[in-house]
């Protein structure tokens, strides 16, 4: 049983139905996992899954509706797919076909088998820990980390994961100004008072004489 990509982000793409094949934006959950910018997709879209033996879709309660053959199914209720049956997820830019003949490997943007396991576009795709250890020592150069993480936050890739690691260490390099420079007018005041206190003495003293 297979369920094949034909529009959209994951156009031309195929997916195994192993058990529960979950399409939404939660990461976590989602075994058909769309961009956080995907119109009309919900975190938990809907589900496909085996009941009785029969293929089965639900919604799961999406905002934008799950229709099957351009007719929207009610919310959390199951409805049965057929051999050859299209479905999409809010609009026909996010339509997918259903069919129970052959068999396919799901394959990510990295070429990659993944079956039954989320399935990534270029712009939702992990860093792995090795890349996440490179960045790290990438930002922390004096500098050049702060001119990269100010690129990347702004538009400079469209891999969210490092948008958003880069935003990370650019707000904690405004922190660690903000925080250093706090210090340094404190530091500078209590050495101007403690200064002023030391003239304010010597010229009490030259008055005594």
């Amino acid at each position: 049983m297979i369920v094949r990509g034909l529009s959209g982000v994951f156009a031309n793409q195929t997916f195994p139905l192993n058990g529960v094949m979950v399409f939404g934006r939660n990461g976590a959950s989602c075994h058909v996992l769309f961009p956080d910018n995907t119109k009309g997709i919900s975190r938990m879209h809907c589900k496909i899954e085996m009941q009785g033996g029969r293929p089965m879709i639900t919604d799961l309660g999406s905002s934008y509706g799950t229709y099957v053959n351009g007719l929207r199914i009610p919310q959390h209720i199951a409805t049965p797919l057929n051999d050859g049956d299209s479905f999409y997820l809010g609009d026909q830019q996010n339509l997918f076909s259903f069919t129970t003949e052959g068999e396919a490997v799901a394959t990510g943007t990295d070429g990659q088998a993944a079956a039954g396991a989320p399935v990534y576009t270029e712009e939702n795709k992990p860093i792995s820990m090795w890349g996440y250890v490179g960045w790290e020592i990438v930002f922390a150069l004096p500098l050049v980390g702060l001119i990269l993480a100010i690129v990347f936050s702004f538009g400079g890739t469209h891999n969210i994961n490092l948008k958003n690691f880069a935003r990370a260490k650019f707000a904690l390099w405004i922190i660690g100004i903000a925080v250093g420079l706090i210090i340094f007018l404190i530091v500078r005041a209590s050495i101007m008072s403690a200064f002023g206190g030391l003239l304010g003495g010597a010229g009490s003293l030259m008055s005594m004489f």
